[in-house]
């Protein structure tokens, strides 16, 4: 059974970003999908410079469910895998960067 630990945080971010790297290296690979919370663009902005490096056209997608469209907070938690609190949810939320298009064609 799947249990978070907030100590493995750091490296759980390094082990994706170096599993980003080798599938960006592969030639068999047509797409990589980088599913975390990504709130800011600090914390994906290496995942598109790697995809941009190596030719990728990058594409960022919102949720389209009901709970995120809403901002449903209850629901997110419910679904989540993690027991993130309600207020951790809610600052997740509050600091949520949408980001413009152009910045992603170099």
């Amino acid at each position: 059974m799947y249990e978070f630990d907030p100590q493995s945080l750091s490296a759980a971010h390094e082990n994706t970003r170096y599993r980003c790297n080798l599938a960006l290296c592969d030639p068999n690979v047509d797409a990589i999908i980088i599913d975390n919370t990504n709130t800011q663009w600090w914390e994906f902005r290496d995942y598109v410079e790697m995809g941009q490096r190596a030719g990728y056209q990058i594409e960022l997608q919102e949720p389209k469910t009901s709970w995120w469209i809403n901002r449903d907070i209850e629901e997110m938690a419910r679904r989540g895998t993690h027991n993130v609190t309600l207020d951790t949810i809610t600052r997740m939320v509050q600091r949520f960067e949408t980001i413009d298009p152009v910045i992603l064609q170099k």
